[in-house]
C-alpha cells in the first residue's frame, strides 16, 4: 500500500474512534488513473463501507448539450453535481436515499436504487471533489498519473474488451474532449485536496498483436520502457501506432488535426 494512503487512512480510522460522524471520502481524478485499486485499500480497511460511483448522476444521451459542448460527454454539466450534492449530504445526515442507476453501456438513466448510509462512504469520479462536492467532506483524495499513462491504458483498456471493432473511438474520446475536460476542470480538484498521490506507472499490458505490413513508422513520440508511440504512413494516410516489446498492437488512421494534438502533447503532464 501506498504509505501516504496508509497514513490517511489511520488518520480516518482515528478520526471515527474520536467521534461516530459518518464519513465521506472523496476520490477524483482522471480517466484511467488507477482510482478502483486505491479504492480497494479502503474497501480492505473498512468494514461498514460503500461505494457511490458519481457516473451514477451522468445524464448520458439526453446530455441537451451533448453536440455543442467542447468536452462532450465529459462536461461537467452531464454530471448534475447539484442533485449529487443534495444526495449526499442527505446520506450524511443519516437519512436513506435514492440515486440513479446509470447504464455505461446504454448511456441513460435504467431505474435508481436506495442507498443507506454506512459508517464510511466512498464518492468516486472524476468530478468526485468538483464544487459544490467539495464541501461535503475534509477527506478528499486526488490521483494522478501522466499523460502517457492514461492515454495508453484507456486506449488498452478498450482494445483489449473486444467491446468494438473500430479502433479509433478511444482516440476520438482522448482527443476530442477527455484530456480538454481534464486539462480545464479536473485537475483543478489538486488544489482543494486534502491528499495528492501518484499510483505507480505500471503500463497496459496490450493481449493481441496486430499485423500491418505496408505501415513505415517515421516519429516516435514517446518512448517507455518496452512500450512506443508513434507516428507512421500507409502510401498517404496518416498513422498512429503503439508498439510493445516490438510488436504492434494498435494501429488506427488519423487526421492532420489529431497528428498535430499529439505532436504538442506534454506526455509526462500530470
Amino acid at each position: 500500500m501506498n504509505s501516504e494512503v496508509f497514513a490517511f487512512i489511520e488518520q480516518i480510522k482515528k478520526d471515527i474512534a474520536i467521534n461516530s460522524n459518518i464519513v465521506l471520502i472523496e476520490v477524483s481524478g482522471g480517466s484511467c488513473v488507477g482510482k478502483s485499486t486505491i479504492i480497494e485499500e479502503f474497501v480492505n480497511n473498512f468494514d461498514d463501507i460503500q461505494i457511490i460511483s458519481q457516473d451514477s448522476y451522468q445524464v448520458g444521451k439526453n446530455f441537451k448539450n451533448k453536440k455543442t459542448s467542447k468536452y462532450k460527454f465529459d462536461d461537467p454539466e452531464n454530471f448534475q453535481l447539484d442533485k449529487a450534492y443534495q444526495d449526499i449530504f442527505q446520506l450524511l445526515n443519516n437519512n436513506e436515499i435514492t440515486i440513479p442507476i446509470f447504464d455505461l453501456k446504454e448511456n441513460t438513466t435504467v431505474g435508481d436504487q436506495k442507498i443507506k448510509p454506512r459508517k464510511v462512504n466512498i464518492l468516486e469520479g472524476i468530478y468526485a471533489s468538483l464544487p459544490p462536492l467539495n464541501e461535503l467532506s475534509k477527506y478528499r483524495l486526488y490521483i494522478e498519473a501522466p499523460y502517457y499513462l492514461r492515454f495508453l491504458r484507456r486506449i488498452a483498456r478498450f482494445v483489449n474488451s473486444s467491446q468494438n471493432s473500430d479502433l479509433t473511438i478511444p482516440l476520438k474520446h482522448i482527443t476530442a474532449s477527455v484530456f480538454k475536460a481534464h486539462k480545464d476542470f479536473v485537475v483543478k480538484q489538486k488544489d482543494t485536496a486534502t491528499l495528492v498521490i501518484q499510483v505507480e506507472n505500471i503500463l497496459p499490458k496490450f493481449v493481441n498483436p496486430i499485423f500491418n505490413e505496408e505501415l513505415i513508422i517515421e516519429e516516435t513520440l514517446f518512448e517507455i520502457l518496452d512500450t512506443k508511440i508513434c507516428l507512421g504512413k500507409v502510401k498517404l494516410e496518416q498513422h498512429l501506432t503503439i508498439i510493445q516489446n516490438k510488436e504492434m498492437v494498435y494501429d488506427v488512421i488519423i487526421d492532420n488535426e489529431t497528428k498535430e494534438f499529439l505532436k504538442d502533447v506534454n506526455w509526462l503532464e500530470q
